[in-house]
């Protein structure tokens, strides 16, 4: 189905990615890497949201920025389904407790995965590129029927199978497709040569055949497909259409938004990830997320399908757990809130509304009067649920939180995303700017050898700082009773005695 030959639109593993310059009227695609399709927002109700993105390394172990940030938005997002393409690790090397079942079980009430990753390879480290993983969320985790992987032992691709009513079955697929490295890049543990070692044709054209043999036992049995991927070859290539198009596969997001889409990879110039679906599928919501939304240096791509496409049916809504931000008892919460809440009564001309309508009331108020005064209620109490959406934060994961542990992300992330940019990947400037308000760091504007000296000494700090999580969690609740006590009139020992 394809050539082996290295084209501008493919780029190799190990770290060396090729730069493309091909010519595309796209590399503008909403200036700095931004949205392209449908912009994510809340996920509607009966809707399953799948995103892919390829991670670039997962790391190895549970509590590595890669696993903090995909963690951090798959909650965000109300991801159901997070197919992963370059996980990048040799699962079976790790200790059992970094393994990627232990890592994501205190993430939802109930979860599955299913991943793929090169067990026949004789140059077995820890760290291994390529390798593919789902997780499947919550209220979908419970129906999945069955998973699997490539048959080959190459981790080249994983799936679900979702069971349905009256026989209807959804396969969710994630996939990697190797490229073949440039002429001066002879390394032995890129993809390409990992598969190399262990086929006896070219890896690429290894992939597709294989893969078509897949998808056609899949179709043979009925399911509907939904088969993401980092495809390394431009998505809207007819050479790609054209495979696809034989089982009558489309891509989710193109066959909506048009056939010119932006780059998926942060120093590309075409779209090699996307998500291609049965003829059910069509139609949906579906985008590309910004870079950096996602871990990795890929955009993050998303499809919205209903439910009823994937199960047959709708199935009934069932309230979550809610956790009261605002907590009486918290003294820089309840500050928060009262700040955020006046900001925003100043925004509203809330008490210019307040003392209009003091002045107009008469007794007994005319209907005019009582629909004012219902307005004026109904904002107000929106005004006090945003507020009280911005007192507190919720945290979960394997470490203690404290401020200083999120202070050392934040530092990780602001010097990662101005490394990022230095390096020509399409980081918008006002990404860094929000990064570093979060931050101490006055003056982003340094050059590449300084960015990557503060990113070294980011990742340091952090380490040290989360080797004494638990003593600075302590310290942040020290803090936390001080500012209670002062509020309060009392002492701290009081409020320690009595924390509620």
């Amino acid at each position: 189905m394809c050539d082996t030959t290295t084209g501008p639109d493919r780029r190799c593993d190990e770290g060396q990615e090729q730069r493309r310059t091909d010519a595309n009227p796209n590399q503008n695609h909403r200036e700095g890497g931004r949205y392209w399709g449908d912009r994510i927002r809340t996920k509607q109700s009966h809707a399953v949201r799948i995103v892919f993105s390829n991670v670039n390394s997962l790391g190895q172990s549970k509590m590595s920025s890669k696993m903090v940030q995909l963690e951090s938005c798959i909650k965000k997002m109300d991801i159901d389904f997070m197919c992963m393409a370059e996980t990048g690790v040799y699962w079976n090397a790790l200790p059992v407790e970094d393994r990627l079942w232990e890592r994501v079980k205190n993430w939802a009430h109930d979860r599955r995965i299913t991943f793929g990753y090169n067990t026949q390879d004789i140059l077995v480290d820890r760290s291994q590129y390529g390798g593919t993983a789902i997780l499947g969320i919550n209220e979908m985790a419970p129906k999945i029927q069955t998973r699997g992987y490539d048959a080959s032992g190459l981790g080249r691709w994983c799936w679900f199978r979702v069971q349905g009513k009256n026989n209807v079955y959804t396969r969710i697929v994630s996939a990697y497709c190797p490229c073949q490295p440039p002429a001066n890049h002879h390394g032995l543990k890129t993809v390409y040569a990992q598969h190399l070692r262990v086929l006896s044709k070219d890896p690429i054209q290894a992939f597709w055949d294989d893969l078509k043999q897949e998808i056609k036992q899949w179709t043979n049995i009925g399911d509907n497909l939904i088969i993401s991927g980092d495809w390394n070859r431009s998505i809207v290539n007819t050479e790609i259409t054209n495979y696809m198009s034989e089982f009558d596969l489309k891509e989710a997001i193109t066959h909506v938004h048009g056939q010119n889409p932006p780059a998926t990879y942060q120093r590309g110039t075409v779209s090699i990830d996307g998500i291609f679906v049965s003829p059910v599928f069509l139609g949906v919501r579906g985008g590309y997320l910004e870079y950096g939304a996602t871990p990795g240096d890929h955009r993050g791509i998303w499809i919205d399908v209903p439910q009823e496409t994937v199960l047959g049916y709708k199935m009934p809504q069932i309230p979550p757990k809610k956790i009261r931000l605002l907590q009486c008892s918290d003294a820089a919460g309840k500050k928060r809130y009262k700040d955020a809440l006046h900001n925003k009564y100043l925004q509203n001309n809330v008490y210019g509304k307040i003392l209009n309508l003091r002045n107009e009331t008469t007794f007994p108020p005319p209907p005019s009067l009582q629909v004012k005064y219902d307005r004026l209620d109904r904002l107000m109490v929106q005004l006090k649920k945003s507020a009280a959406r911005k007192c507190r934060k919720r945290r979960t994961g394997g470490k203690a939180f404290s401020d200083k542990l999120q202070q050392a992300r934040q530092d990780i992330n602001l010097w990662s995303l101005v490394k990022k940019r230095l390096l020509g990947c399409n980081i918008n400037a006002r990404t860094i700017i929000r990064a570093r308000k979060l931050t101490q760091v006055t003056n982003s504007k340094v050059n590449l050898p300084e960015a990557q000296d503060k990113l070294d000494k980011a990742f340091r700090h952090y380490r040290a700082v989360k080797a004494q999580d638990i003593q600075h969690r302590l310290d942040f609740q020290y803090r936390l009773c001080e500012a209670r006590a002062k509020e309060g009139n009392t002492t701290v020992a009081n409020v320690i005695k009595n924390p509620v």
